[in-house]
């Protein structure tokens, strides 16, 4: 994986206005949805994986910022996670396994990004994601974004119905979800969503990390996080 090196992106492509998006996914006006997303769903995993890792800090040495401090592993009880791609992966395959719609990750790599750019500004420096705290951070982004963005997704009960995920999600993180999701939506200021433009932005620099690594090998994607647009939060924030 190739980290710290941007591909040049060009200005967020303007959407039609007879096009919906997420806000998610209501539907596409007159033009089929793959020709809105084209990317397939191994496409999907691979290049928000990439974003995911790009943002994780894996020295454990670090203090945890207090906003993150509640998905720590130390107080929500799981399966071991190291924060590698391999790991990321796996946990998207899961969740998608459940029934959650490919699109759903790219809205939890927002809410991500968010997140980061959240701590970022109030910390008064970059921060990235400790790798201690990002698998029940990552999982409660996904559930988040399915919950809140779809009308029929992926809900706590059909995790409680499939062994895969509720022991990749484990006892901690199912129990303390309430919690959790109270917690993201506290600091985003109740505001989970994503508009049709936020949504063809992130989904744009995905497909152009994508058709950057055809030559066959999706773990090869060039990838780093780029300034969205100015949001709630204010400032702008980029990984170093």
């Amino acid at each position: 994986i190739l980290l710290g090196e941007c591909d040049e992106l060009t200005t967020p492509p303007t959407v039609p206005h007879h096009v919906l998006l997420p806000d998610v996914g209501v539907g596409a006006g007159h033009q089929p949805l793959e020709a809105l997303f084209p990317l397939e769903k191994a496409q999907v995993i691979a290049a928000v994986a990439c974003r995911i890792f790009g943002l994780l800090s894996h020295d454990r040495s670090l203090p945890v910022p207090e906003e993150i401090a509640i998905f720590d592993e130390s107080k929500v009880e799981g399966p071991a996670f190291h924060g590698s791609l391999a790991e990321i992966v796996s946990l998207l395959e899961t969740m998608l396994g459940v029934g959650l719609e490919q699109n759903t990750l790219v809205v939890a790599n927002i809410f991500i990004d968010r997140l980061c750019r959240l701590v970022s500004n109030r910390q008064g420096e970059t921060q990235l994601i400790p790798v201690s705290a990002a698998r029940a951070m990552i999982l409660t982004m996904l559930l988040l974004a399915s919950k809140f963005n779809f009308d029929v997704g992926v809900r706590m009960k059909h995790v409680r119905a499939n062994s895969t995920a509720y022991e990749a999600l484990g006892l901690g993180l199912v129990k303390m979800f309430s919690k959790l999701e109270e917690h993201v939506l506290k600091l985003f200021n109740w505001q989970l969503r994503v508009t049709a433009s936020d949504f063809a932005a992130h989904y744009d620099r995905l497909s152009v990390a994508t058709r950057s690594t055809e030559d066959g090998s999706m773990l090869r994607l060039r990838v780093c996080s780029v300034p969205m647009m100015l949001n709630a939060y204010g400032g702008l924030y980029q990984p170093a």
